[in-house]
Parts: C-alpha cells; sequence; structure tokens
C-alpha cells in the first residue's frame, strides 16, 4: 500500500517498516499506521471517487484524515444539539425525570415544542405530563407536532387555568379535546361553555352546607370516626357542580364545615 510509510512510535515518534512489531524498542510506547499524507493527496480526485464503488468505500483513498484541530473545533462550535446532549440539558435545566427526557427528546421538533412551552409557563413537570400524555395521544408520529394544531402557546394558556384554579384538571381535558377538534383557545372554549371551575368561597359553602343539611346519617357516622366519607361528601358537591367546583377548595371547606357541625 504505497499510502502507507511505516509503523510509528505514538510516544516519541520514532519510525519503523510495516512489520509485526508493536511497541517502540527505544521508549516502548504503541506503535501506530505512519500515513504518507502527500501520496494520498495526489491521487484524489472527485473523478476518482465517483468512478469507485458505489458503497462507502468509494471513499476509502480520503482516510485517514489529516485535520487541523482548530477546524475540527469550528465545526463543532457549528453542530447543533446532539440528542445526548439535548437529553442531558432538559434533565438538569428543568429537573424532570430521565423518562420525561427519553420520550421528549425523541425528535428535535418534540423537544423544541415542549422547551416554548416550559419557556412561557415556566412549569416543567406539567408542561411535560401533558405533552407525554394528551399531546401525543392526538399524534401518529412525534414528528406530527410541526403542525399540531395546539401551538406551545396555547398549551402554556391551558396549563396556566390549571395552575390558578380556573378550571380542573379534569375540566382542562375536555377543553383540550375542543382545542384539538377547532383550534381555538382555551379562554375561548371555557367561555362559549360556560366550563369555569367554580372557586369562590361562598358559593361552595352553601353548596357543602346543602349536602350535610340532606345527609344527616353520613354525617353522624364521619363525626363517629368514618373519616373516609368525606369522599362521600366531595363526590355530592362535585355532583351538584357537575364537576366544576374547585375539588382542593371543597375538601378543606368540607372538613372545616364539618368539624364545626
Amino acid at each position: 500500500m504505497d499510502r502507507l510509510k511505516g509503523l510509528k512510535c505514538r510516544e516519541c515518534g520514532r519510525g519503523y517498516p510495516s512489520s509485526p512489531s508493536h511497541v517502540c524498542e527505544f521508549c516502548f510506547g504503541p506503535l501506530e499506521v505512519d500515513y504518507d499524507y502527500a501520496v494520498i493527496r495526489a491521487r484524489i480526485s472527485r473523478a476518482r471517487i465517483e468512478a469507485g464503488p458505489k458503497s462507502i468505500w468509494r471513499y476509502a483513498d480520503l482516510l485517514p484524515l489529516d485535520l487541523e484541530p482548530s477546524w475540527i473545533e469550528s465545526v463543532r462550535s457549528r453542530l447543533p444539539e446532539l440528542p445526548h446532549a439535548l437529553w442531558e440539558r432538559l434533565v438538569k435545566q428543568y429537573g424532570i425525570p430521565e423518562y420525561d427526557a427519553d420520550v421528549l427528546t425523541e425528535t428535535r421538533a418534540l423537544a423544541s415544542y415542549y422547551e416554548e412551552v416550559v419557556t412561557r409557563s415556566g412549569q416543567p413537570k406539567l408542561a411535560s405530563n401533558w405533552i407525554m400524555t394528551e399531546v401525543l395521544r392526538e399524534l401518529k408520529s412525534e414528528d406530527e407536532i410541526r403542525s399540531f394544531k395546539v401551538s406551545p402557546k396555547m398549551l402554556c394558556g391551558l396549563l396556566d387555568l390549571i395552575e390558578d384554579g380556573t378550571i380542573s384538571g379534569k375540566i382542562a381535558k375536555e377543553v383540550f379535546g375542543e382545542m384539538v377538534l377547532n383550534g381555538k383557545g382555551a379562554n375561548e372554549i371555557i367561555s362559549e361553555k360556560g366550563i369555569k371551575q367554580i372557586s369562590d368561597l361562598g358559593e361552595i359553602e352553601k353548596l357543602i352546607k346543602d349536602v350535610i343539611e340532606k345527609n344527616p346519617d353520613q354525617v353522624a357516622r364521619y363525626k363517629a370516626g368514618e373519616d373516609k366519607l368525606i369522599g362521600f361528601f366531595v363526590g355530592q358537591v362535585m355532583k351538584a357542580t357537575r364537576g366544576k367546583a374547585n375539588p382542593k377548595i371543597v375538601n378543606e371547606t368540607l372538613k372545616r364545615i364539618l368539624s364545626e357541625t
């Protein structure tokens, strides 16, 4: 092979003929192939490469590459974020579980969608939960996220409504379904359907007192120590409001009123 000069010690640079030697006899450093780059440069041409075999071996004459470290670094700096680096950053920057990062980095488009939602909402885990369940359920493949009707801004608006207590998680799923179907924003759908969550304390107290008044036997059992009956009372209030009452406020207010009864 005329493009090989022989062997060269990696440590001291001393040359050797291409014989079955393995270490330098002077410094005992490992021997590696010493290429004649002048010969390689002289024999390479576009025509030669194109006339070669229709496989990766047509580029054999290009190997090995004798590249300047500065050139390699300049190319590396222009590369997009590589998949594993992206995965590591999502885990560290947003504190999401590794499993979430596995799913969200399946495609760059999906990861970008997630990051835009998080940037707008500031809710990393809530965003990943919704994307991994509700969003991906609507897509045949992760790449369809590019043309998904519910934009990151729209999803962020929905998550904000959950966070501030305007709607419950259950109502949010109903709203999300409508967003996917017609492309409308969450606020518009909530206004049209009148499904805003009931968080007014006075209204909730009135509903709870009505439920307590209608179920004296259950109240007596609860007061006697059957704490699990709290679920019954919550269910009655939610039934009366068709699921619109804020469950957190209902739970807290129920316990307070029952303790005072």
